[in-house]
Parts: structure tokens; sequence; C-alpha cells
């Protein structure tokens, strides 16, 4: 298991900031402030280190597109709102290691030149804050954020902002509306066209500007990384992953594995490499299906889980890597079920301001209970596929919510036509299992066990 993991950021716990400078901590903020914003952002981008939220959309890019904006004032952002079923990885990190969290947040204050930084963390999210606090704190006592850091004339405050347990929290529209004060729903436009505080102060003695104010943007991974690529080098972040997908990402493993829980490993290591190996297998018999990248991607059976696990290969396999949580369905799960549990979850997260969203998860999760119920009808699932092209539209809706719980749907009635048939036949479930949701409220390292929300 040691071979196959490579605990860049999940290694030993740190408790404490003497404990993180020990290990070599802020040793990267004192070299960034001897670079160029330039030679930052060209470092950031030789690593070719792409975003762990989920789209992958190179870093380095990202970072130089905010910073050659010709608006006087920046803003950087840290999305610690994950709520994608299946997924633990930002919690995880927090636990094991805060502070390269803030010193990646203020190397990038640094680099954007930004005025003000903030972290986004959900109000469930209590031991996290907590330590996120304690963090901060011990980070500005020692000068490494706050007023003229480590002694330079260039400030890089650091606030954490709440919001609410929403899984349109982690939406990046939706986490600047919330940190704004506003509700949580998405806007029409991207977060790298209308930035924070759009048309609106973040403070009373903020500047107004028509599109907000230009804003960075990045999960809490993503910025985890920030300081052991400066420390140590893009090539040494190269060492492992692949050539498109270097580094490593931190992997939930969860459902019915054997050994689930948190594994950092290579990108490129293989699917079958985290379930047989790390996981133990299936728990029954062998592995039905797996979510790869949570339920905002299509569905893998059994036999085409020996796939790389890095961005291009899952999404040339119609899937992908998501946020890097995987879960697991052996022989004993109904797939009717499955896709029922993630129908009635984005119906649930869907804010409604969308009336293709609105009408559509409703509609999906309704003619799913029925098939799942034993009163569905041959018609009700043409009517889901029906569905499909209408609400994965680019225009469908403001987020990506739209699309998602159609392509989970339609993924599992494709790859698991057999057991819709066998519900419309039958008119009962033959599989007796209730199934979570996948919503992880904690996680036990010792006992390895997730605790789980259920619908």
């Amino acid at each position: 298991m040691a071979e196959i993991e490579c605990k860049r950021l999940t290694g030993k716990e740190i408790s404490n900031i003497d404990e993180y400078i020990s290990s070599g901590g802020f040793e990267a903020l004192k070299k960034a402030l001897s670079m160029s914003s330039e030679e930052i952002i060209e470092e950031i981008k030789r690593s070719g280190l792409r975003g762990r939220g989920g789209a992958g959309f190179p870093t380095g890019i990202k970072w130089e597109n905010i910073y050659n904006d010709s608006t006087p004032k920046k803003y950087v952002c840290c999305n610690a709102a994950e709520g994608e079923p299946g997924t633990f990885k930002d919690r995880y990190i927090i636990r094991k290691n805060p502070y390269q969290v803030i010193e990646g947040i203020a190397i990038a204050a640094y680099a954007m030149k930004a005025a003000r930084s903030f972290i986004g963390i959900k109000v469930t999210f209590e031991k996290e804050r907590e330590a996120l606090r304690k963090a901060i704190e011990e980070c500005q006592e020692h000068g490494f954020i706050g007023k003229n850091v480590l002694g330079s004339s260039f400030d890089i405050p650091v606030e954490i902002r709440v919001g609410p347990d929403d899984y349109l929290f982690g939406e990046e529209t939706a986490f600047m509306r919330v940190l704004e004060g506003g509700p949580c729903m998405p806007r029409m436009k991207p977060s790298f066209i209308v930035g924070l505080g759009n048309g609106m102060k973040i403070e009373p003695e903020d500047d107004i500007y028509v599109n907000g104010v230009p804003t960075l943007l990045n999960n809490l991974e993503t910025l985890a990384n920030i300081p052991h690529i400066i420390r140590n080098g893009a090539k040494w972040f190269r060492e492992v992953g692949t050539e498109r997908s270097p580094g490593t990402l931190v992997f939930t493993l969860s459902g019915d594995v054997k050994n689930p829980g948190m594994y950092e490993l290579p990108l490129g290591t293989r699917l079958s490499t985290l379930i047989n190996d790390l996981g133990g297998g299936a728990i029954h018999d062998k592995v039905k299906g797996v979510l790869p990248g949570g339920p905002s991607n299509r569905i893998l059976t059994g036999q085409e889980i020996d796939i790389s696990l890095d961005y291009d290969s899952l999404r040339r396999a119609g899937s992908g890597i998501g946020s890097g949580c995987v879960i697991v369905y052996d022989e004993t799960a109904c797939m009717v079920h499955v896709a029922l549990t993630f129908a009635v979850f984005f119906m649930k997260a869907s804010c409604g301001q969308c009336a293709m969203c609105s009408r559509g998860t409703h509609r999906l999760a309704e003619l799913m209970a029925f098939i799942e119920h034993g009163r569905g009808k041959e018609n009700d699932i043409s009517e889901i596929w029906s569905w499909v092209p209408e609400m994965t539209k680019p225009d469908a809706g403001r987020c990506y919510l739209v699309a998602a719980q159609p392509i989970v749907v339609s993924s599992i009635m494709h790859k698991f036509p057999e057991e819709f048939v066998a519900h419309l036949e039958k008119e009962k479930c033959p599989f007796r299992r209730t199934l979570p949701s996948f919503k992880i409220l904690d996680f036990d390292e010792k006992t390895r066990e997730f605790t789980m929300a259920h619908l």
C-alpha cells in the first residue's frame, strides 16, 4: 500500500504551526516573496497543475488570466465548500494540515497582488472551520499573513466566510454570491467574467466595479499544492502522475469495498488498483458499477475499471475524475435504486431558478420512483430518454446541476438495461438493500468508516 500511495498533502498530521515550520513550512512563501508575480505564475504553469475541483482547468493559465486583468483590485478565494456525494478530500486535507492551505492562499494572494483573500466553507464543517481559524490566527501571530508579511510592504489578509450546507455552495458563481451575502444561487456568467462583488461592495470602503473584482477562485486541494511546487519546483511536482495530469490526487473511496478510506495517489494510477489493491476489492462477489468521479459523471461497469485515473483517460471513456470521489457498487446493489438515489439528490439540490432544471429534475426523480417501486411502464423509460438531450443542452440552466442528473441516470440505464427491464416486469425490486446517498458527514481514520447521510 505504501508503494502505491504518494502522500504529499496528507502525510503526517500537522497539529500546530511549529510542526509545520520544522517540516519546511513557509519556506515557499519566503521564496515567493523574492520572486515576481510572472515568475511564480510561470512556475505553476510549468508544473502542469490542474484544478482539483473537478474541471481540471490548468491552474497556471487561470492565474495568468486573472493577473493580467487591467482592473487594479484583485481578490483570491479558496473554495472549501465540497458537496459532491462521495467526497471528503478537502476536509481530510484540512484535518491533516491546514497550514499548507493558508500558505498556498498567501502565495496566490501575493502573486495576484490581491487586496483580500477568502476561504468559503460550509457551516456544517465545524472541525475544519475551527482548524482553519486556529491556523489563520497562528499564521498572523508569526507574520506569515496579515500586515507587512515577513517584514515586506505587502499585506495578505485571510478571512473565513461561512456558507450554507447546500450542494450548490460548491458551484463557483453561487459560492461568490454567498460570500457577497446573497442567496446560494448560481449566476448566468462564470466567475472569470463576473468576479466577487458584482456591482456591490464586499465592505463599505470597497470600490464598485460593474463586473465585480477579478477573482482567482481555486479549490482547496489546488491551493494546498502551491507551496510544495514553489518550494520543490515544477520538475519535482512532475515526478509523479502523467504528462497531462501530473502530481497526486486525494481520492475518497467509498461504497461496497472492504477497505474504504482516503487515498492520495499519483494521477495515472489504475482505477482497478485503487479498488482491488488498496480497497481490498468488492465486499460481495465482484464490482458491478463504479462512479469514478462521483454522480456528476457517467458510471463505469466492473469490466471497465482497468483504466487510468487521470483527466483525459476518464474523459475519453465518457466519464470524469471529478473531485476524486470513487463510489463502488457490488453485485448486491440495485442499479435502479442507485439511479433513483442520485435523481432525488439532484432534485433536492436544485435551487429552482432555472425552469428546465426545476421541471426536469423533479420529473426524472418521479419517473425513477415509479420504476423503482414497481409502478413503472415502458413509456416512462422513453420519457426519461426524451428529457436527456433537453437537460444537457449548453443553455439549459445556469450551472451543471441540470445536466448532472440526466447524465448519471441515463448512463446507469445504458449500462444496466436488464435491471430496468426486471423492474418493469416483476413489479418488485429483486434486491433488498437500501443504499445511502453517499453524502459524507464524517470520516474516522482509525476505523476507516464514513458517516453517511441517508435520503
